[in-house]
């Protein structure tokens, strides 16, 4: 399922496609009461939970749409912020690994001299002429 889902409608007689967002149904009263989630919370409905199936069998049995979408778009969400964690994971070890071959490769040249090599060569370049 994409992670942003719309929902298409044609009504009879319009020629017009008509499209909106597909989100969860709202099941409370904003002003009385608003359910909070925390992290523990929210690992449950994440897919590597042990009652994974279990939990998605009961979302479905619910026979809500809207709140089967938004799980799935949670899913979604999840799978791609783990996927980023690791890319970014990846490209920090890189551009570790980078920066100390770069370390490295400056004390050899320092070692060897590199720059003086080169200086010495067009002094003797500028003699010469």
């Amino acid at each position: 399922m994409h992670r942003d889902p719309l929902v298409l409608a044609i009504r009879e007689g319009d020629p017009h496609l008509y499209g909106s967002a597909l989100h969860a149904t709202l099941y409370y009263d904003g002003e009385e009461y608003r359910p909070h989630y925390d992290r523990w919370s929210l690992s449950t409905l994440e897919r590597h939970h042990q009652d994974y199936r279990k939990i998605n069998a009961a979302i479905t049995e619910l026979g809500d749409w809207t709140l089967t979408v938004e799980v799935a778009r949670f899913h979604n969400i999840m799978q791609t912020d783990e996927q980023l964690e690791w890319e970014l994971e990846w490209v920090l070890k890189e551009k570790h690994n980078i920066g100390m071959a770069k370390e490295r490769c400056i004390i050899r040249l320092k070692q060897a001299n590199a720059l003086g090599h080169i200086e010495n060569l067009e002094a003797e370049a500028s003699m010469t002429v």
